[in-house]
């Protein structure tokens, strides 16, 4: 019995066995990604993200547009932090930095974007400003119920 031989060697060649099984697999992984994040709309190999239509807009952010576009391309946004809603059924509202949009993986999940700051500090009082104007309106903090029917 050989376990090297010319024989063997032959089999990992080429469009053989082995590579028509590696590319069913990706062809198979890719589809179940896709499957995964059906919900998201993908431009190219990188996914936009869900933004309400009237988003908030800090007074840091000196061109809201131009931003916009790079935290959808997945480009750097140094300084520039998202409020997002919750996943977390405790929580309202989550401030996170856009950042971390440039990660593939985090950008398949994020939430829903309610608004943008420049500044984590900033951000904060944002993020406080909008609870504020939703228990004002509604008299709850059913902050995604506020967000469906504005």
């Amino acid at each position: 019995m050989q376990v090297c031989g010319q024989k063997d060697r032959n089999i990992f060649k080429g469009g053989t066995a082995a590579s028509v099984t590696r590319s069913v697999q990706r062809s198979l992984f890719k589809s179940w990604i896709m499957w995964v994040c059906s919900d998201y709309r993908q431009r190219g190999d990188r996914f936009m993200q869900n933004w309400i239509e009237d988003y908030y807009i800090g007074a840091g952010i000196k061109n809201p547009q131009k931003t916009r576009k790079k935290i959808d391309a997945g480009r750097l946004t140094v300084g520039v932090y998202l409020i997002t809603l919750s996943e977390n059924p405790g929580n309202l509202l989550e401030i996170i930095p856009a950042s971390l949009l440039m990660q593939k993986t985090y950008a398949r999940i994020c939430p829903t974007i309610v608004g943008m700051e420049k500044g984590k500090d900033a951000a904060i009082d944002m993020a406080a400003g909008i609870i504020k104007e939703i228990y004002e309106t509604t008299g709850q903090f059913q902050v995604r119920e506020y967000f469906k029917n504005r």
